[in-house]
């Protein structure tokens, strides 16, 4: 199976930007995606307004589906996602729903382990795994 990995992170897709790779229609294959930092952050003293984030909830691709031309429509079936042994969550002022109530910028990553998103030793969270941005 063809395993494809991120190349050049991106915030959108443009007729200029080159394939990472082609695949056959109704070839299965792995995509490894970036979380919305591009995997920046690895740590809880990566603040989100210090780190050297490349773009914003970096898009993975694009692929080449040989025989498909523009304008043709597609199907694509995800069969598994796999998490991240990670994930990051960025509390700063003005930021998302509860950024009224925050007062000092502060970064928490979060361990992941069987579907399960660990907060502290008293809050554990069930993950809900999603794709992200896919482009073909």
């Amino acid at each position: 199976m063809k395993h494809l990995k991120p190349v050049h992170p991106m915030s959108e897709f443009r007729s200029d930007v080159d394939f990472i790779d082609k695949v056959e229609q109704g070839e299965i294959f792995r995509m490894d995606t970036l979380d919305c930092y591009g995997g920046v952050i690895r740590n809880n003293l990566d603040l989100r307004s210090t780190a050297k984030i490349a773009c914003m909830n970096p898009a993975t691709g694009p692929i080449r589906i040989e025989g498909v031309k523009a304008g043709d429509i597609l199907e694509v079936e995800i069969l598994e996602i796999d998490l991240a042994d990670q994930g990051v969550m960025a509390m700063k002022d003005g930021f998302g729903p509860l950024g009224d109530l925050v007062e000092i910028e502060d970064m928490k990553v979060l361990p992941v382990r069987e579907n399960k998103i660990f907060f502290d030793e008293h809050i554990v969270l069930e993950a809900t795994p999603m794709i992200g941005v896919l482009g073909l």
